[in-house]
């Protein structure tokens, strides 16, 4: 989510610090940066910089711009025309680069207004960038410039051609100082985004080499300069925006100086042409460096976003297969493990009672006139008598306890290392607690719940799990006959009595 401004108190605090470094950048822009025999900047950096202070203070910073712009011009143009003069051609000079910035960050607003989005974050708003916030500006207040001085007699040559001379490099000047400058507000707005902690060693392996290919161009051998191009692509693949926008600006601030004192590959020819190959060296590998950090920006923006995607499929997925596992292993209406589930349980228990010769014992449980109950009122209030005692048991049985739905209105419940003593004893009381149990009716009625149970334990001469499960069911069948709501142990049984079938 973007924002235009942060409050206005907050952002106030950098306006000296905007202030001094717009003036300064003008003062070294003039000092190393103006060509001999010119009265233009190589480059401009306080046209950058203004909008950067616009982009940080809004409209408050338009006094900033044009506060920077006086100190800066009237020390200059005082040698040229004198201190009166210098004045009335400040004052004017500091409105129009006051409206230079402002038209430069109108255009940036209205780019992020538009795309809902803070911009130069992707490459296709560097085209946006170089037309409407580097180019347009520049083209719009340089002819009134120009006018300017040539009327307060500030121009060196103040012929038509010299005039035209003049407007041509004064733009170019001041693109380039906007499309240098300018990303240094996008480094400082998403300065959260960066990380860029490693050890110290490793930013200095781009600042070393860039600074011996600028000075073995310079100083010995100017084509090796064509060798700086790799290792600017190489710093901002590594340290994608930020790193970019240092080195250029280191660079672009060296060359242009070392050309201001005869040195390096753009001192041939005349000092237009030297001002053009300068500006077409740095305007060409500048925007190629851009396109490649915002490029690299929304390749890792697109990464992350996929990750984040894979996870929460993963995540997704993982949650579907939770719910499938617990689809396939718990009765859906009362959330108690379904007969596979605990027959699966039941003869881990089994084995671990054989194991370690322990007690084992099973209860199969059965719900009094479950029939009459669904019959007289219906399978609704059947469901609630079901979920109602499946909590009963959950509440009342111990937590090694292990209880399942067998089906219909049978409950069943695996009670390890307890003898059939311990198992009569738990088994009543989970009976007298389904006892007290009770489903509402509408009108304030309600139903009441009874259990019948049978207990097993198990034997070493079972063969298998429905050995046991035989004498529960018969100790469940013998609990039925005898009234109901009652408790039955498989040695209450009469000997060689048969299993049947109860309901």
């Amino acid at each position: 989510m973007f924002t235009f401004h942060s409050p206005l108190r907050s952002r106030l605090r950098y306006f000296l610090p905007l202030l001094i470094i717009q003036v300064l950048s003008g003062w070294l822009s003039v000092g190393a940066g103006a060509l001999p025999g010119e009265s233009v900047a190589a480059i401009w950096l306080p046209s950058g910089v203004g909008v950067v202070t616009l982009l940080v203070l809004g409209q408050p910073g338009l006094l900033g711009v044009w506060l920077a712009s006086l100190l800066v011009t009237i020390p200059v143009t005082a040698q040229l025309t004198g201190l009166g003069m210098a004045w009335r051609m400040g004052l004017a000079a500091a409105a129009l680069d006051a409206l230079q910035a402002w038209l430069a960050m109108r255009a940036w607003r209205i780019h992020e207004t538009r795309h809902h989005a803070n911009f130069l974050r992707q490459p296709q708003d560097l085209i946006w960038f170089w037309f409407w916030v580097c180019t347009v500006p520049a083209l719009a207040t340089a002819p009134f410039m120009t006018l300017l001085q040539w009327s307060c007699h500030a121009l060196q040559d103040p012929s038509l051609s010299g005039v035209a001379r003049h407007f041509l490099m004064l733009v170019l000047s001041n693109i380039a100082g906007i499309l240098l400058a300018t990303p240094v507000y996008v480094l400082w707005r998403d300065r959260g985004r960066w990380d860029l902690r490693c050890n110290a060693l490793r930013h200095l392996w781009p600042v070393a080499l860039i600074g011996l290919i600028l000075a073995g161009a310079l100083l010995i051998y100017p084509p090796a300069l064509a060798l700086l191009l790799p290792v600017l692509l190489a710093t901002t693949v590594r340290f994608r925006l930020p790193g970019m926008v240092v080195a250029m600006l280191a660079t672009a601030v060296i060359i242009s100086a070392a050309t201001v004192f005869h040195i390096g590959p753009f001192v041939h020819g005349d000092s237009l042409m030297v001002f053009i190959n300068l500006q077409l060296f740095l305007f060409s590998t500048t925007i190629m460096l851009q396109y490649l950090a915002l490029a690299q920006e929304l390749i890792k923006r697109h990464r992350v976003q996929l990750e984040s995607e894979v996870a929460a499929r993963t995540e997704a997925l993982a949650q579907a297969n939770e719910r499938l596992k617990e689809l396939a292993t718990t009765d859906e209406l009362t959330g108690a493990p379904n007969r596979r589930e605990w027959q699966r349980r039941c003869a881990q228990a089994v084995l671990m009672a054989r194991r370690q010769d322990t007690p084992l014992s099973i209860l199969l449980l059965d719900l009094d006139h479950f029939k009459m109950v669904n019959d007289t009122h219906g399978h609704l209030v059947g469901d609630l008598m079901l979920r109602a005692v499946a909590n009963t048991c959950r509440e009342t049985l111990r937590a090694s306890d292990s209880f399942g739905r067998w089906g219909g209105e049978e409950f069943v419940v695996v009670l390890p290392d307890t003898s059939l003593a311990d198992a009569e004893q738990v088994a009543e009381k989970l009976r007298i607690a389904i006892a007290a149990t009770h489903v509402p009716l509408d009108g304030g009625l309600y139903v009441r719940i009874t259990s019948s149970m049978g207990v097993a334990r198990l034997r070493p001469s079972d063969n298998d799990l429905d050995d046991l499960l035989t004498r529960a069911d018969h100790a469940l069948y013998h609990a039925k006959e005898y009234g109901r709501n009652r408790v039955v142990l498989e040695t209450e049984l009469p000997a060689n009595d048969l299993p049947a079938k109860h309901g």
